[in-house]
């Protein structure tokens, strides 16, 4: 884990809430960071904190950080009183994907929050498919869905979170060549579920392009496998709705 938080006591406050985080390499300057983020394999997430002044110089960094790493958790941790609470809005635009009002956070809260954003990471072949085929345009929307498809997600959050309105966001995948934006919600739920339940690479990926470019093939052995159903039943149903049915229960599901 990467970090840049000026102040000391909220480091050691992390690792102290937060044990098994593994290591935290503290960077000294938001620009320097970008430069190791980029050079060093296996970063689980970003953690930045900006005193008020800073907010703003620190956005186009952070759109530099989100772009050359666009499926790493962005956390960004504010502190009470902060000025740069203002710059929240844009810091989201620009890439946070977590913000973090350290004080209202116990550690409890703290050890919640790291574990649900480290513990569904996504398979390497999935994001290679994005790489190659997501137009930049697109990528953010996908990007954010993927980055919080281990929990149910809206359409209208997608929108709030990204600072967008619906039909910004429909005509963006439309241009890009991409199914709506409940299809690319089904798909990243999918994808967690498969990773959580331990699926093998190859069948995530499959489901990823099928869902992503036009067919439902992979989507429809993973719905029946997990379901029963046969195909005259999901054709009755809608493939991509029981889809996120099925998507749904696994992942709330108790363990």
């Amino acid at each position: 884990m990467l970090t840049h938080i000026a102040d000391r006591r909220l480091v050691h406050r992390l690792v102290q809430a937060v044990p098994g985080l593994g290591e935290i390499a503290p960077v000294p300057s938001i620009a320097e960071l970008v430069d190791l983020a980029r050079s060093t394999p296996g970063v689980a997430a970003i953690v930045l904190s900006i005193r008020g002044a800073h907010g703003e110089s620190a956005l186009p960094h952070i759109v530099e950080l989100h772009s050359a790493l666009p499926f790493i958790p962005i956390v960004l941790v504010v502190r009470a009183g902060d000025e740069s609470r203002e710059s929240i809005p844009a810091a989201v635009r620009a890439g946070v994907t977590h913000v973090v009002h350290s004080a209202l956070e116990t550690p409890d809260s703290l050890r919640a929050l790291f574990a649900s954003i480290l513990s569904f990471p996504v398979p390497r072949e999935v994001l290679q498919v994005i790489a190659d085929r997501i137009p930049r345009a697109a990528r953010d929307v996908v990007s954010w869905c993927v980055q919080n498809g281990y929990r149910p997600i809206t359409v209208p959050e997608v929108a709030q979170e990204l600072g967008l309105n619906r039909k910004t966001i429909f005509r963006r995948l439309e241009r890009s060549g991409l199914p709506s934006s409940t299809r690319i919600i089904a798909w990243s739920r999918l994808v967690h579920v498969a990773t959580r339940l331990d699926r093998a690479v190859t069948p995530i990926g499959r489901i990823a392009r099928d869902m992503l470019f036009g067919t439902e093939a992979s989507l429809r052995t993973f719905v029946k496998r997990e379901t029963g159903l046969t195909a005259s039943q999901m054709r009755e149903r809608g493939a991509v709705h029981v889809a996120i049915e099925t998507a749904i229960a696994l992942i709330d599901r108790p363990a």
